[in-house]
């Protein structure tokens, strides 16, 4: 739904897939259990798969914008050598930039990387940022057990600062067989994994060493009060976790937490145009 209070919206937690892809990557995942079963049924297949779908849905619920990420519990490429990541999340970029290219008011195309060479994954950073004109990039919390703070990925990092560019980071799914039962991978695994993330980032001192990295973690609405609290309006982005998530984010936003009016477009949009470097409507 629209609120009349919010003059624009902008989803920067949104996921799509794609057939091709799924077929490759799904049974390799989080989704199947790292393929001990069959990707659950869902409803929402079709708008993971289709912008158009997407952008009705996003009328219906009061969005102006989508950040568009690939969706990784379904097609992260982890398990694969490099050049193969290589070959699929090019595919990734290049169908996002698709949609972003057809629906430039309605989508904000990102980057996935071949994270198992830091080379490779700068390389294709750069070719998101400078060829496709993509905003932001996703990145896992780990890749094989080591964490973003890690020496060995600030190459990477230091990549990311010089194209000024967004990060967003989200967990591929926990790999750890007891995580799978009763789905506890999603439930409580991806924000085990979320804590695990900041840790290193604070306190393997990357902050510190390259300044001004724009990172987005994922936090779930019930502790927005304390994190108000904590770091402000300029520092909150929306993000519904669309297509599974809730249909009325900005409502949520209202029911978790009491804002001002600035505050609240700060949440809805504000913070994350000025993350993205793109502008809105008042």
């Amino acid at each position: 739904m629209k609120h009349a209070d919010v003059p624009f919206v902008i989803d920067f937690h949104t996921h799509m897939l794609d057939e091709e892809l799924r077929a490759i990557c799904t049974s390799r995942n989080a989704i199947t259990g790292f393929g001990k079963k069959q990707a659950p049924p869902s409803a929402n297949l079709g708008k993971f798969l289709d912008p158009e779908l997407q952008i009705a849905d996003m009328d219906e619920r009061g969005i102006d914008m989508h950040v568009v990420f690939t969706g990784p519990v379904h097609m992260s490429t982890w398990w694969a050598d490099p050049q193969t990541a290589a070959k699929l999340t090019r595919r990734m970029n290049d169908i996002i930039a698709g949609w972003a290219a057809r629906y430039p008011k309605r989508f904000v195309g990102t980057i996935t990387l071949p994270m198992q060479d830091v080379d490779l994954a700068i390389a294709e950073l750069t070719r998101g940022v400078e060829e496709l004109g993509h905003k932001a990039v996703l990145l896992p919390t780990n890749v094989d057990g080591v964490y973003l703070g890690d020496r060995k990925f600030w190459p990477l990092w230091q990549a990311i600062r010089y194209h000024d560019i967004a990060v967003f980071i989200h967990p591929e799914g926990i790999r750890d067989p007891w995580y799978h039962k009763f789905a506890l991978w999603n439930s409580i695994g991806q924000q085990i994994e979320e804590a695990k993330v900041a840790a290193s980032i604070i306190y393997e001192g990357l902050l510190d060493a390259i300044p001004g990295l724009k990172i987005a973690c994922v936090y779930d609405p019930l502790a927005l009060a304390t994190l108000f609290k904590r770091v402000g309006a300029e520092r909150i982005v929306l993000g519904a976790d669309y297509p599974v998530g809730g249909t009325d984010p900005v409502g949520e936003v209202k029911e978790a937490v009491t804002l001002s009016s600035d505050e609240l477009r700060m949440v809805a949009a504000g913070t994350a145009a000025q993350l993205l470097g793109i502008e809105t409507r008042s």
